[in-house]
């Protein structure tokens, strides 16, 4: 409780002196004697009463939260594990809000990051309890599916090719991209290559491994 008192006062018309005169009779003469008065002309003209309470509380910014259920929706194909890896707090932490607050932002950039989705968001709430801090998290991911065709050709140019427009001088052939596979973040892609040269190719990436 801070408590604060303000008191002001003003003197207005400063003292005026005034000298009064008093004859008397000493002796069979006559004689004035002065007598000097003093005269005070005080008012008070403001009296300022003031009274401010305040309340030393807690900054909310220092408020300890405790975080509860983490809910996500949207994540159609991504595992939850994918999406809980990429934020750097778990249910049941005690944080405080400013610091929640920072690494919600950086979680819900990890996420982008990934490019497994197009658009994350991230909210708060209380719980049923009071207590806690439930985080809703809402993704939408993209498309994880990608084929691409094959077309090249042997010759040094497409004006040698041309010229005899001979198709076995080529090569042709599609590439099948999948993102994403497993709803682990894991990436598969198989090439088909046929004609002048033929290949064949199967790739896999698992990301994280260590996680």
């Amino acid at each position: 409780m801070l408590l604060t008192v303000v008191l002001s006062f003003f003197m207005t018309n400063p003292a005026a002196t005034h000298l009064n005169g008093q004859w008397t009779m000493d002796n069979g003469q006559l004689a004035m004697r002065p007598e000097a008065a003093l005269a005070f002309n005080f008012q008070l003209s403001t009296f300022n009463f003031q009274l401010s309470t305040s309340n030393f509380q807690p900054s909310v910014s220092d408020s300890a939260i405790l975080i509860g259920n983490i809910n996500i929706t949207g994540n159609k194909v991504t595992k939850k594990t994918v999406v809980l890896r990429e934020l750097d707090f778990k249910a049941g932490d005690t944080l405080n809000l400013s610091s929640l607050q920072s690494m919600i932002q950086k979680g819900r950039a990890n996420l982008i990051n990934t490019s497994l989705f197009n658009f994350v968001t991230i909210d708060t709430a209380k719980a049923a309890d009071g207590l806690r801090t439930d985080l809703f998290i809402n993704l939408q991911e993209r498309w994880y599916t990608w084929p691409l065709p094959i077309f090249e050709l042997v010759d040094r140019n497409f004006n040698v090719w041309w010229k005899t427009k001979d198709f076995t001088r080529t090569n042709y052939g599609f590439y099948i991209i999948q993102d994403n596979f497993r709803g682990q973040n894991e990436t598969v892609s198989f090439a088909f290559r046929g004609g002048y040269t033929s290949r064949y190719s199967l790739s896999y990436t698992i990301p994280y491994i260590s996680k």
